[in-house]
């Protein structure tokens, strides 16, 4: 076989596959089964977050158009009506002057926090909070995530706050729940316009999210040098 038909045969694979996964991604975002899945070692198709293996999946309906599956409590992997969960899923509203000019806004992503403008009853002493993770400030040895303990370095309410700013396909989120207390890992795997798809990893009072170990190879085995006139196996 020719290198010229290699490289078509390989192209026509990488085709082929992203066609699957178009596919598959169209499948997940018509979809308006707003849920949570619990993951195990074979779904290999959920990446790890920086090296911590997710433990869940959730899609969540947009909040003006699916407005009672637009939230999730993260310890209870339970999806609740807006204003109920740690957090929620929305498009935020144009304006008749965007409206007018057609803009879309990306559907967000909403933590509750208890400050102006968005304090009603819903929002009575939550602390939610969120910020995307870079990569070079998760665990030095490369496998894991420590979340911030500061809550100045969390953002909220729309997150991104601009709104020509999107949520990113893959990338990483650390979350602090409504009560302020407690945090989770979250990575976005498909943004629809009917809500968000990501998986998460809720740790409790704890902020340290460990990775999956790796398991050092071993060392390839040396046979001994066989003396000269000698036959192996032969004494």
């Amino acid at each position: 076989m020719t290198l010229l038909k290699k490289a078509a045969q390989y192209f026509s694979a990488l085709c082929l596959l992203a066609s699957f996964n178009a596919r598959a991604a169209d499948a997940i975002c018509d979809s308006t089964n707003f849920e949570t899945q619990k993951l195990t070692n074979k779904d290999r198709s959920h990446q790890t977050m920086m090296g911590v293996r997710p433990t869940y999946s959730a899609k969540l309906g947009e909040g003006f158009s699916h407005s009672d599956k637009s939230g999730l409590l993260l310890k209870e992997n339970k999806i609740v009506p807006w204003g109920a969960g740690d957090i929620l899923s929305v498009r935020p509203q144009n304006s008749d002057e965007q409206t007018k000019k057609g803009i879309v806004k990306p559907v967000k992503f909403f933590v509750q926090y208890d400050r102006p403008p968005y304090n009603n009853v819903n929002d009575k002493r939550t602390k939610g909070g969120i910020y995307k993770v870079d990569s070079k400030v998760q665990n030095t040895d490369g496998t894991g995530v420590s979340c911030s303990t500061e809550p100045n370095d969390y953002a909220y309410h729309y997150f991104p706050d601009a709104d020509e700013k999107s949520l990113v396909v893959g990338s990483v989120y650390c979350v602090r729940t409504r009560s302020g207390n407690e945090y989770t890992l979250i990575r976005v795997t498909h943004i629809c316009d009917n809500g968000v798809v990501f998986d998460y990893k809720y740790n409790g009072d704890s902020n340290v999210f460990e990775g999956v170990k790796k398991v050092p190879r071993a060392a390839p085995h040396e046979s001994k040098p066989t003396a000269p006139g000698s036959h192996p196996g032969k004494s």
